[in-house]
């Protein structure tokens, strides 16, 4: 049981880390700009910044089934 809390944490830990950093970058690009407007190259790294985390939200999900599923089977090995 605490193994698998401790499983979720790390994982929880490392999406909310990397959305801290994408985060800070945005932030950075923004205030960096004298225009108001993103140039077409930030807005498409944007774009897959957003795509990859959209998978890897769906990753986390699918790993947090199979624990909760390997825990309900009778323990977490």
């Amino acid at each position: 049981m605490t193994e698998t809390i401790i499983i979720l944490l790390v994982i929880f830990g490392a999406v909310l880390g990397a959305l801290g950093i994408i985060s800070f970058t945005f932030l950075k690009l923004v205030q960096g700009r004298r225009s108001d407007q993103l140039n077409t190259d930030e807005a498409e790294i944007m774009q897959e910044m957003y795509h990859g985390f959209t998978k890897l939200e769906s990753r986390i999900e699918s790993l947090e089934t199979l624990v909760l599923e390997r825990e309900g089977k009778g323990g977490v090995s």
